[in-house]
């Protein structure tokens, strides 16, 4: 007889005996296949007769403490085999009935395998029915009683936590969390100006005060002079929006000298509105000679088209 054909005699045989297996169908596609099956488990199982484990229909080979498959109504958890009638178990005990081993999210209780979150809520890992380990995420904590608590509960405007008094997020915008405390504290307490911040370190947004704007570079909030040059008052972005006596704002440069913005202006409102023009001139809009005046005194009578007071 063909080696092939008593694999195939054998791995039948054993297959009417291993009630978890069903037959393949032999065909030319899959004949290599199957073929190949019926080797390894010759090689590496063989029955429960000489297997040293309760209800065990066939062990590895060489190790007759390890279960490979187990008898009709029982089914393999590790090397050993339990009862249908138990689950969840990792492994039992050699009543097979009663578990001695659960996977994680499970405690041992009687013999059986039950979940931590039935037993507590928001609980995911667990010691026993009232002691747990691990919660569902980090907006809970585990709190005194071994059970789990928001954070927000323990610790004033927390929103996530690493411990009832460690808090790693807090409310957003207006509170970030102390490096020494670990506590929500509010972003001024660390950044001077500072209404909104991202931590202790960055603000967002600057309390509202026209003297002061957010420094994009250092994320601090400065004093308008000190982001730009002859600023009075600034918006965020750093854009002024005044400036002191002779200069007015100019969208990208900032503070700009009248005069270099209007012809003999020596005060202005922004860059189209003279206030006061040098001596000669008279504000029109911007400054102009007035015609029929050899000498015109400083007027600052904005919008003005005609002469004021003349000298001869």
């Amino acid at each position: 007889m063909a080696t092939q054909d008593r694999y195939k005699i054998i791995f039948t045989q054993s297959i009417m005996k291993e009630p978890n297996i069903t037959p393949l169908p032999l065909n030319k596609s899959n004949a290599q296949f199957v073929y190949l099956v019926m080797y390894f488990t010759m090689l590496f199982t063989f029955n429960s007769q000489t297997c040293n484990v309760a209800q065990c229909f066939s062990c590895y080979n060489g190790f007759p403490d390890s279960c490979f498959s187990c008898n009709s109504g029982y089914w393999r958890a590790g090397t050993s085999c339990c009862s249908n009638a138990i689950h969840r178990c990792t492994s039992c005990l050699v009543s097979v009935s009663l578990c001695d081993g659960c996977y994680n999210g499970d405690y041992l209780s009687n013999g059986t395998c039950n979940s931590c979150s039935s037993a507590m809520s928001f609980c995911v890992r667990c010691l026993d029915s009232t002691q747990c380990t691990l919660c569902t995420n980090n907006t809970y904590t585990i709190n005194s009683t071994s059970q789990c608590q928001l954070c927000s509960e323990l610790m004033n405007h927390c929103l996530n936590c690493f411990s009832p008094t460690i808090c790693s997020r807090c409310n957003p915008n207006t509170l970030t969390v102390s490096p020494t405390s670990f506590q929500c504290e509010p972003c001024g307490n660390f950044l001077s100006n500072c209404k909104n911040c991202n931590s202790p370190t960055i603000c967002v947004a600057c309390v509202p005060n026209p003297n002061i704007a957010l420094d994009l570079g250092s994320h601090t909030c400065l004093g308008c002079p000190l982001l730009m040059t002859k600023c009075v008052t600034c918006s965020a972005g750093n854009t002024c929006t005044s400036c002191t006596p002779l200069y007015a704002p100019s969208p990208g440069v900032n503070c700009v000298l009248c005069a270099s913005l209007m012809f003999g202006c020596l005060n202005c409102s922004d860059k189209t509105t003279c206030n006061v023009c040098s001596a000669g001139l008279i504000v029109a809009g911007g400054c102009s000679k007035v015609a029929g005046c050899s000498k015109v005194t400083q007027v600052s009578s904005p919008r003005s088209s005609t002469c004021i007071k003349c000298n001869s």
